[in-house]
């Protein structure tokens, strides 16, 4: 009976050991062989970041201070939306005014959301349906850009927090047809 308590604990010993060296091979093997180099010169800046050279300018617009931002990867969306996507997106096309114009392809926005649910560091790309830089009619975009800014559209659901936000309106004949995300 002593003998079998023996080489029970000598095992758990020898698998415990095993687990860890295997740990600790996976990470090694991770750092040096598997994991990818990332260019920091070509993509200087985390997902998320906002160039300030290419940012529409609001001098009185200031995230606030002491707190993150959050939706840093990806965005605030969905719950950043007052009421819910769906109010937002009927805000937009009702409020919205085809002027003649006949672009077709994508205004992306990206920008901050302060603690006081400001909107602002917006940065403005404006896309054709493969993704390349053109430039859409000014007031197409700068009507967009307007309603965007609406501090009646975002919700704020933490205390004290900055948020990090993109949408990319999808314009086929000067007309919006999908707001995404």
């Amino acid at each position: 009976m002593k003998k079998y308590k023996i080489l029970k604990i000598v095992g758990i010993i020898v698998l415990s050991l095993i687990f860890v060296v295997a740990i600790g091979i996976g990470y090694i093997y991770y750092n040096f062989y598997g994991k990818f180099n990332i260019n920091e010169e070509k993509y200087p800046y985390a997902i998320g970041h906002i160039y300030t050279e290419d940012i529409l300018k609001n001098n009185s617009f200031e995230l606030c201070k002491d707190v993150g931002v959050i939706g840093t990867y990806c965005s605030a969306a969905p719950k950043i939306y007052k009421n819910n996507k769906y109010s937002f997106k009927q805000k937009i096309n009702s409020n919205y005014t085809n002027k003649g114009y006949l672009d077709t392809g994508y205004l992306n926005l990206r920008f901050h959301i302060n603690c006081k649910g400001e909107v602002g560091d917006m940065e403005v790309n404006e896309l054709n349906l493969e993704f390349e830089k053109i430039d859409l009619s000014d007031g197409m975009v700068e009507q967009l850009i307007t309603l965007t800014h609406s501090t009646d559209n975002w919700n704020l659901f933490y205390e004290n927090a900055n948020y990090y936000m993109y949408l990319i309106y999808k314009i086929e004949n000067g007309e919006v047809v999908e707001i995404l995300p």
